[in-house]
């Protein structure tokens, strides 16, 4: 990605969980729908464990438990809830 990304909202933290499939530790999923998953999502980081052509990581407040927990954005991601989040940082 050749544009500089900027962090923001919820800090990541090690002891956050991976939501591998989506998942909170909980056992709740994401809606399966991007559109709807918008609402939940409360910080982005660059600062992350390195994934293959990730641009960062998106952190998401589970809608059951109201835990954090991420997983990798690809560039496409990102700039999908970019654009569509009213809450991401517009700077």
């Amino acid at each position: 990605m050749s544009k500089q990304l900027k962090s923001w909202g919820v800090v990541f933290s090690d002891d956050m969980y991976h939501g591998i499939d989506h998942e909170c530790r909980c056992g709740a999923n994401l809606p399966f729908n991007l559109e709807a998953r918008i609402p939940l999502l409360v910080g982005f980081t660059t600062s992350c464990p390195p994934g293959r052509n990730r641009a960062g990581v998106g952190i998401f407040k589970c809608h059951e438990c109201h835990e954090h927990f991420w997983f990798h954005f690809s560039e496409i991601t990102y700039e999908y809830f970019k654009k569509k989040s009213q809450q991401w940082r517009k700077n």
